[in-house]
């Protein structure tokens, strides 16, 4: 048996899998990315602060230092806007000599390759503006050099504060989750134990409303239900039918051949006797034998012998047998419309047709109306009757096995009928019509190519 509650879990642990997994990626692609955007911000913030730098100092006379000093040492120019960051400033003539700078004489050795134009230490970011006179010609360069470190230090804060900001995320996923976790579990279980305790007398239809797929499943377990219930039922009419059809011709046969063993009939009265136990052992095996043969009409698979038949001589050979009868209950049948060729087992659906009218027959009062008409996808041969009709809901159980109603007979007949027609990919109606009387219609699929009007 499997362990209760393992969905839940199983959800739960690929969600926090899951969960984890964008966590872990999150992170590191956001340190990543963040790190080279903080790179090229400053670096573009540089560049910016450096214009300003330089425009301002584009105004001097000559790249002095005590011109220099003098005019931006104090100004805010010499800021970086990026105010987190300590920024180094150079500022150089044409011949790379050092006219100004902040950095103490003893670490300036530090920053020569920078100096020399040299970009390549990836310890510092710099940016490196042209200074210009009043004629436009180029007097010296702005260099404006930050720290690598100081940017991962300002990436470490903000990586804090995603990781925080993550794991507060995360916190609050995983409570969401446990109440998702139950909402899912706990109509599940409630299906079920429905399901475990199911009674199909007992049972009343489970009620779910999820408005997902397991209202729909709910929903289609209570059909299943309804229809095992519908199934059930039709099994014990079947067999309460069943028993009474054979224990008549069994009681029969056992009180006649009783009645000889004790010698209550004899000279003549025991041949007539044991005429009674025959016909009745024919009866009953004729019974059992198309119990059988419907059985095998049922789970059809290889049964039927199918070929092409012509529909209109099939209708024709059907009422040249049944004329006779026809004939001395002064009955016509009338035959009309169209007829296809359909690819059919001929012998099995000409005894199909033989039990609708042969039951038409028992009821109808002066005629028998038989009529095909041609549709795209199918053909319907319609037979009808001007007898009393069905009684109300009779036409629902009249294909029901030993269902016999008013009517003499087995009550197989017209449960042959149905898995004949079902067998063959068609259906099978009943229905009264006005002003009275039955009404057979049965419904076949044909292609279009396989069928053609008749004669």
């Amino acid at each position: 048996m499997a362990n209760r509650g393992g969905i839940g879990r199983n959800l739960l642990l690929s969600y926090f899998i899951l969960l984890f997994s964008i966590i872990m990626i999150t992170g590191l692609s956001f340190n990543l990315l963040s790190h080279r955007y903080l790179i090229n911000e400053t670096r573009q913030q540089m560049i910016e602060e450096g214009k300003i730098i330089a425009k301002r100092l584009n105004n001097q006379s000559s790249l002095k230092a005590e011109n220099i000093k003098g005019g931006l040492v104090t100004r805010r120019e010499l800021r970086l806007m990026t105010t987190n960051l300590e920024t180094k400033v150079i500022i150089l003539n044409n011949e790379k000599r050092v006219v100004y700078t902040n950095i103490e004489t003893n670490e300036l050795k530090r920053y020569q390759k920078i100096i020399n134009g040299v970009n390549g230490d990836r310890d510092y970011v710099t940016a490196r503006v042209p200074i210009k006179n009043n004629r436009g010609n180029v007097e010296g360069n702005l260099l404006l050099i930050a720290k690598t470190k100081d940017i991962k230090a300002l990436n470490g804060l903000v990586r804090r504060a995603q990781i925080l900001s993550l794991l507060l995320a995360a916190v609050i996923a995983i409570i969401m989750s446990f109440i998702f976790e139950k909402k899912l579990t706990k109509p599940l279980e409630k299906l079920t134990e429905y399901i475990r305790n199911f009674n199909i007398n007992k049972s009343k239809p489970v009620k779910l409303k999820t408005g997902d797929e397991l209202q729909e499943l709910a929903e289609g377990f209570n059909e299943l239900a309804e229809n095992l219930k519908a199934y059930d039922e039709k099994q014990m009419r079947f067999l309460q039918n069943s028993s009474h059809e054979l224990k008549t011709p069994l009681m029969s046969i056992q009180g006649y051949a009783e009645a000889i063993k004790d010698g209550v009939v004899e000279g003549e009265e025991v041949v007539k006797s044991l005429d009674i136990i025959i016909e009745e052992s024919k009866r009953l095996k004729k019974t059992v034998d198309e119990v059988i043969h419907l059985t095998r009409l049922e789970n059809p698979d290889d049964l039927f012998n199918r070929k092409p038949v012509d529909f209109g001589d099939l209708i024709h050979q059907t009422v040249e047998k049944i004329k006779p009868l026809a004939i001395e209950k002064n009955i016509s049948i009338n035959i009309y419309g169209e007829y296809p060729t359909i690819v059919v087992d001929g012998d099995e659906m000409l005894r199909a047709i033989i039990n609708i009218l042969g039951n038409a027959l028992r009821f109808a009062k002066s005629k028998i109306h038989v009529e095909g008409v041609i549709q795209e996808e199918d053909f319907r041969l319609i037979i009808e009757d001007d007898g009393p009709g069905f009684k109300e809901g009779e036409e629902k159980i009249v294909f029901e096995r030993f269902y016999k109603g008013d009517q003499s007979g087995t009550g197989i007949g017209l449960a042959m009928v149905k898995a004949i027609v079902e067998g063959h990919g068609g259906i099978v109606k009943a229905k009264n019509i006005l002003p009275h009387g039955a009404c057979f219609i049965i419904q076949l699929p044909i292609k279009k190519n396989i069928f053609y009007p008749q004669r």
